[in-house]
């Protein structure tokens, strides 16, 4: 079942900015992909990656968790893993389940935000729910 427009919410935490959003389609598998926090970073560095899906940009920047990584690597097409990429390297956090995305940026809270950020933060949210929602539903046919 999908949505016809992604439904997103907003709230504002006392260190960051956080939006929400329902994915026009959801990922036929359970899954959750997330930016890499420092330790994983430094894990990989010396360790080497692991559970990755096959692409190294990506694995550098995003840890995927789920049942099949082959099935979780096929969602996310290339146009899917570059939006990721660029959000993640405009020092915003995005994170993936099979039903939403989130968007996090570290800020000292809503009050402190001008509205071209918030809304610049809306639409790179928006941007991901298609972008991430359309490689769903390709790779789900």
């Amino acid at each position: 079942q999908t949505c016809a427009l992604p439904i997103f919410q907003v709230w504002f935490g006392p260190h960051a900015t956080h939006i929400g959003g329902l994915l026009t389609q959801p990922a036929p598998i359970e899954l959750s992909m997330a930016t890499k926090g420092l330790i994983a970073r430094l894990r990989d560095r010396f360790v080497g990656h692991h559970d990755g899906i096959g692409d190294d940009a990506f694995d550098r920047a995003f840890a995927v968790k789920a049942s099949n990584l082959s099935t979780a690597a096929s969602l996310f097409d290339t146009g899917a893993r570059q939006a990721l990429l660029d959000a993640e390297g405009h020092g915003l956090h995005p994170a993936v389940d099979a039903h939403s995305i989130h968007l996090r940026r570290f800020s000292q809270g809503g009050q402190f935000d001008s509205e071209d950020m918030i809304e610049s933060d809306f639409r790179t949210a928006a941007r991901l729910a298609r972008v991430v929602g359309e490689s769903f539903a390709r790779a789900s046919r």
